[in-house]
């Protein structure tokens, strides 16, 4: 007995049972089966060899020929003490055991995760949770106004993230609220005023000019509007004042600054300008640009000659600036960059601007 199993633990061949109870004894057990229970080598019952083809397995474990895993099935072996007739057995495949090993909660726009690992063979899975939304609640507002935008902060209480959304500025409401008539020789003003805010601006609005109704030599002139007569469709010169006079005074004047409307040498615009330096010579002239051009007689650029008075419209209502010519392309004007100023008729701003001249002498 003793050598028999020796025999079979080391492999040799043993002579076969009849092939139908073999097939009857080696069938596989059911996957719940547990392991075989072996059985002493003293309780085996020898078998004569003639009885082999007959007998009944007496079978005895002899170890596992492959060990289940995860997904795979393993067997044990069992040896027949009788006839050496080797028996396997089928082990079911062993079940996954996971346990979550990491964990990462779900966020604002980011997914949550948990991993899991199975403690005998460690495959690994992931489960991955929805993104949270964010909870925006509205945390600071400020109104908009006429220059400002305004605009409301809102902050998600999950995550602390915010956004802004921006009111542009509302723009001022400009009414007119106070107005000045322009007449003949003064401007006017119109002012408006925010509703809003009480913002104001004031628009100036030129004088319009005299409107002179048609007048020979021996007749003053009436303006239509005002009722106004120019005295004279030329001025006068008792003293026989000089082109040379004129200028030599003006000239004393330069750098003297400008100012709207003024007409001392504390400050000038252009037409009070003229308007003083011809009058320290005993020559009357109107206030205004528009006035002062329908005085003396038309000159052509080409034959102007010192003294003669220059004409330009600066904007889009006719006459509105002259100066005093002194010769060599040059007149003197009142600036308001500059002051009194020198400046050439061929200088590209006013060569563009150029209206007309007038001769007083």
């Amino acid at each position: 007995m003793a050598a028999l199993l020796a025999v079979a633990f080391l492999g040799a061949a043993f002579t076969a049972c009849s092939p139908a109870q073999a097939m009857e004894d080696t069938a596989a057990p059911s996957a719940t089966a547990s392991a075989p229970q072996a059985q002493s080598t003293e309780d085996a019952e020898e078998v004569d060899p003639e009885d082999k083809a007959s007998h009944v397995h007496t079978y005895f474990l002899i170890g596992m020929d492959r060990k289940p895993s995860c997904g795979q099935s393993g067997s044990y072996v069992s040896l027949c003490m009788s006839c050496g007739e080797l028996r396997y057995e089928v082990v079911p495949a062993l079940q996954h055991r996971y346990a979550l090993i990491s964990e990462t909660e779900a966020r604002c726009e980011t997914e949550g995760e948990q991993v899991y690992q199975c403690t005998l063979c460690g495959e690994s899975y992931t489960v991955y949770t929805q993104a949270l939304e964010h909870d925006y609640q509205q945390t600071d507002t400020w109104a908009a106004d006429c220059v400002s935008d305004g605009g409301t902060t809102y902050t998600c209480t999950l995550c602390g993230g915010t956004y802004t959304e921006t009111v542009s500025a509302l723009g001022h409401d400009y009414e007119k609220t106070a107005s000045v008539a322009a007449t003949c020789e003064s401007a006017g003003s119109v002012t408006y005023t925010c509703a809003r805010c009480g913002k104001t601006y004031t628009e100036t609005v030129s004088a319009l000019g005299h409107d002179w109704k048609a007048a020979t030599t021996s007749a003053p002139k009436t303006c239509r509007r005002c009722g106004a007569e120019s005295g004279s469709p030329l001025a006068s010169n008792p003293d026989g004042v000089t082109a040379e006079d004129i200028i030599a005074t003006a000239m004393e004047y330069l750098g003297v600054p400008y100012v709207w409307g003024g007409t001392t040498p504390s400050g000038f615009d252009c037409s009070g300008f003229v308007q003083y330096v011809f009058n320290l010579h005993g020559i009357t002239l109107p206030r205004t640009s528009k006035e002062q051009y329908c005085v003396g007689t038309a000159v052509s650029r080409s034959e102007l000659e010192p003294g003669d008075l220059v004409f330009f419209e600066t904007g889009s209502n006719g006459v509105s600036h002259l100066g005093i010519y002194i010769g060599d392309d040059q007149f003197i004007n009142a600036t308001q960059s500059r002051g009194i100023a020198i400046s050439y008729l061929s200088n590209s701003y006013w060569d563009s601007r150029y209206y007309g001249a007038r001769r007083i002498l």
